[in-house]
């Protein structure tokens, strides 16, 4: 005996196997495969779209049942992306980035992926780090000019007596 497989879908099986054997099966095409290799992938791919024909089958309502699933497919795909990723922001773990399928879904179905490294607000972040390295630059400027300040007053001391004093003033100031 065998099976007639269908995929109704707008997507490719490409990666099925039975026994070692690879067994495609691209968008709109029907396989007659033998009973335990039909069984096998309808076991695997039913969730994703994949049907039996049988002989007297409407091969449209077939077709819209297989369309159906694959798409309430696609969106759990995506909504489950999601959800990890707000779990994981949530317990303070880094992001899972999406994969390319995942990418793919979202952008059939126009979902909307949860993106945690894009900058939200338009370039704030930018904004924040030019800020903090002008900071940093002003800081840097005025240590400079207190170093500089403190080496010329305590030239005939040296420069372990300057560190010293350093040191000191800043014990004195907590």
């Amino acid at each position: 005996m065998s099976i007639m497989l269908f995929n109704p879908t707008n997507e490719d099986f490409a990666d099925m196997m039975f026994g070692g054997r690879g067994l495609p099966l691209a968008a709109g095409q029907k396989m007659k495969v033998e009973d335990a290799a039909g069984k096998h992938l309808l076991n695997a791919y039913t969730t994703r779209g994949l049907c039996i024909l049988d002989f007297g089958d409407d091969e449209n309502i077939i077709a819209e049942q297989g369309c159906a699933r694959n798409l309430a497919f696609k969106k759990r795909h995506v909504s489950q992306h999601n959800q990890s990723n707000i779990a994981r922001r949530q317990q303070g773990l880094p992001y899972r980035l999406p994969g390319t399928q995942a990418k793919q879904y979202a952008e059939e179905l126009d979902l909307v992926l949860e993106e945690p490294y894009a900058p939200k607000g338009g370039g704030e972040g930018e904004m924040k780090i030019a800020a903090l390295e002008a900071t940093v630059a002003s800081l840097s400027k005025m240590m400079e000019m207190m170093m500089s300040k403190m080496l010329v007053e305590d030239t005939t001391e040296g420069k372990d007596a300057v560190l010293q004093k350093i040191a000191d003033k800043g014990a004195r100031k907590k």
